[in-house]
């Protein structure tokens, strides 16, 4: 399950990724293996990756934000 979020802002699109129940392997330790996926597009800077825990209130497990060069 993933939910992503993008917003154009003159040479960057700001990105806000959440994620459930994706491999844990793939998904790397610190996201690390969604960074590389990302980097594969575009040059990303201000990477941020935090673990959540899911409550009754959202389901999410991480959440990954940071910018991409357009």
């Amino acid at each position: 399950m993933e939910s992503c979020h993008t917003q154009y802002a003159v040479f960057f699109d700001t990105f806000d990724i959440y994620g459930a129940d994706w491999d844990a392997d793939k998904l790397g330790s610190e996201g690390s293996g969604l960074l590389q996926h990302l980097r594969r597009c575009s040059v990303v800077s201000d990477w941020t990756f935090v673990d959540l825990t899911p409550d009754a209130s959202s389901p999410w497990e991480f959440h990954a934000s940071g910018k991409m060069m357009i």
